[in-house]
């Protein structure tokens, strides 16, 4: 009995395997990153504005490691580390 042209079990599974490994993956970051970008508009809220420039450097990024999906969220501006990290004896 022949298949019709697209029909096969080839096709079927190869249309599965690309569903699998590009298309579920590809809507899976392009969620993360929504999140991500919904995320950091709140946390602008708590960044601390003088000129700007912390809340301007934010960045998300979202990265496959394995089988999993990381999204973070950072503020990447220089003077932000004083902030974090301050020399012993400093404020």
């Amino acid at each position: 009995m022949p298949f019709k042209a697209g029909k096969s079990i080839k096709n079927v599974n190869d249309k599965i395997d690309n569903m699998a490994n590009k298309e579920i993956p590809q809507k899976i970051e392009a969620g993360l990153y929504s999140i991500a970008t919904a995320l950091g508009g709140y946390a602008d809220f708590y960044v601390p504005v003088d000129t700007n420039a912390l809340m301007n450097s934010r960045e998300h990024r979202v990265t496959r490691r394995g089988n999993n999906f990381v999204g973070t969220i950072g503020y990447y501006q220089k003077y932000a580390a004083a902030l974090h990290s301050p020399k012993k004896g400093g404020k």
